[in-house]
């Protein structure tokens, strides 16, 4: 008798746990993902994003963006009190999404959209599940 034969049962049986797992856990991973009470949502146009300064607000990972107008960003990437980069990136906005990225239409470094704004903070959906928030201060244009 093959392994495969011995074991379907127990895989199949793994398989719909699995799958009522996932349709239990569903519903609570769409819920935990609401940001409705965080904040207002805003588009990238109205934060005239050319001309602000962002820092993340994390007690690990440490990022600061300075946007400037031509797309260019300057960034400082790294561990909070730990060593840090400062790398020159590009950003643009495509479909509602800002993406900063190494070289203009590459591959991406960060991909942030739904933007909302709390304050001086701005609250942001990262890649698929990941949140970030930033405290943003405006230049002069």
């Amino acid at each position: 008798m093959s392994n495969v034969r011995r074991h379907k049962p127990y895989v199949e049986a793994a398989f719909k746990m699995k799958r009522r797992g996932l349709l239990v856990a569903l519903p609570s991973l769409l819920t935990s993902c609401s940001w409705e009470d965080d904040g207002k949502a805003v588009t990238w146009s109205s934060l005239n994003v050319a001309t602000t300064d962002w820092e993340l607000v994390d007690d690990e990972k440490y990022e600061a963006f300075g946007f400037g107008p031509e797309g260019s960003v300057s960034a400082t990437i790294g561990v909070r009190d730990g060593p840090v980069a400062g790398p020159l990136f590009y950003w643009r906005i495509e479909n509602d999404h800002l993406f900063i990225s190494a070289k203009p239409n590459s591959d991406t470094y960060a991909d942030l959209h739904a933007p909302r704004k709390s304050g001086e903070f701005l609250l942001v959906r990262r890649g698929l599940f990941g949140k970030s928030k930033f405290r943003v201060k405006h230049r002069d244009a």
